[in-house]
């Protein structure tokens, strides 16, 4: 970081605003859309040097550096949960497409608590409780899920704790497969565009992203696979 700019970023962070028909819930306070009559955050706080700080799907944050006197930069790392198939409607569904049953479930349907919960994030990285093992945390996930599905009222049967340890396996290392370091080392430093080492670069970039669509797929895979 350059000298002299700090980070410094004051950030309000609120529940999930309640849904409105025509209205992506994932994407208030995005893209020109207002969200009005928030009331008072339930978090209010200045990032310092060092600070993260982990949003969740849905909800609604601000920030700004207006307060600050100096200069302040911050980075800003999106994890679409429901894209990578890291909630908890995701497994789920993966659930019920092994057990070979459809879902009896309309989510439009639920109200905002339980709505929340379903698309919550599978506790697996800096999510998961520590003083869990694997072994521990693979009945953690048997539980939670068999909890959500009795929250959402769901009819069809998830399939046996045996086949729902397999998926939770299965998102410990799809989870660890995603952020494979490889990804990110050796990233270089941006070139002069329409120079062959900005070819290179955009091949390199590709070749990356092309590993991670194969990660993604895994997903699918798994999801298609029998239930044993």
């Amino acid at each position: 970081m350059a000298r002299g700019v700090r980070n410094l970023i004051s950030t309000q962070v609120w529940p999930p605003p309640p849904r409105e028909r025509g209205k992506d819930p994932f994407g208030r306070g995005k893209g020109g859309d207002r969200v009005e009559g928030l009331g008072e955050p339930v978090l209010d706080v200045t990032l310092q040097p060092g600070d993260v700080l982990y949003v969740p799907l849905g909800w609604v944050h601000a920030t700004s550096t207006a307060d600050s006197a100096e200069r302040s930069c911050h980075a800003t790392l999106g994890v679409d949960t429901y894209f990578y198939g890291l909630c908890w409607s995701n497994a789920r569904s993966i659930a019920l497409a092994r057990n070979r049953v459809g879902d009896d479930v309309d989510p439009g349907a639920l109200d905002e608590g339980t709505f929340s919960r379903l698309y919550g994030a599978v506790p697996v990285g800096f999510l998961r409780p520590q003083a869990l093992d694997n072994e521990a945390w693979l009945e953690h996930f048997v539980t939670e899920l068999r909890a959500l599905q009795e929250a959402v009222g769901g009819a069809s049967p998830l399939g046996d704790d045996a086949s729902l340890r397999d998926l939770a396996r299965f998102y410990l290392t799809y989870a660890r497969d995603l952020i494979d370091e490889r990804k990110y080392a050796d990233v270089p430093e941006p070139a002069p565009r329409g120079s062959f080492a900005a070819l290179a670069a955009r091949a390199s970039r590709d070749a990356r992203n092309s590993r991670e669509e194969r990660v993604r797929n895994g997903l699918v895979a798994f999801a298609r696979g029998s239930s044993g």
